[in-house]
């Protein structure tokens, strides 16, 4: 509808917006993270694209294969540079070696498994995406927690970010089992919990 097209529109103006800001931000500090945000974001925003079935509309009309490809793809790139994005911000290899080499074999773990969306079965692509697309964000949670109960001030916004995005992933996964009733907030609740995400972490890189 067109109230839904408004919607999308405005999360997708968010989304670019954070990523324009993040981008001419890096030219000033050359600083790692923003890349891996930015990297974030992009993929973040190519699987809400191909979730809401407009990649495939307005990008690979007559490649319904590629389509299929992509949401396996980008949810797994997603992740992938959600660690790479915790483990510079957070600076776990300085502060916290041991969790850093989890993260550095998530890291590689889902390295192979973005190459591996592009050729092993859909099933299994959607499946192992799908397991580090919840796997992650609870690590990455539990990590800025842990940082930020030991003293870190500038893992804060970063520990809101991901609390957000939690919330909004809950609300979701409810309201898609019937446990919550349909309305504006749960049907968009993934969109905003993103949204807030993607704010709160620009507020974390510059903290």
């Amino acid at each position: 509808t067109r109230v839904e097209y408004y919607l999308l529109g405005l999360f997708y103006g968010v989304l670019l917006s954070m990523l324009l800001y993040t981008l001419l931000t890096y030219f000033s500090v050359r600083d790692v993270s923003y890349l891996y945000y930015i990297a974030y974001i992009a993929a973040c925003s190519l699987f809400q694209l191909t979730i809401n079935g407009l990649s495939y509309e307005f990008f690979w009309p007559q490649m319904p294969e590629l389509n299929n490809r992509m949401l396996p793809l980008s949810i797994t790139v997603a992740t992938l540079t959600l660690i790479l994005l915790t483990r510079s911000f957070l600076q776990t290899r300085t502060l916290m070696p041991r969790i850093d080499r989890l993260l550095s074999l998530m890291r590689w773990l889902y390295l192979i498994l973005a190459l591996a969306c592009l050729f092993i079965p859909y099933n299994w692509a959607i499946r192992l995406s799908t397991a580090s697309v919840v796997i992650s964000p609870l690590v990455v949670l539990a990590i800025a927690l842990w940082v930020f109960m030991a003293g870190s001030r500038q893992s804060r916004f970063f520990l809101l970010a991901f609390t957000a995005l939690l919330v909004g992933m809950v609300l979701y996964a409810l309201k898609a089992f019937h446990l919550l009733p349909g309305n504006a907030l749960t049907e968009y609740a993934l969109q905003i919990g993103s949204a807030l995400q993607m704010i709160l972490l620009v507020f974390a890189l510059a903290d």
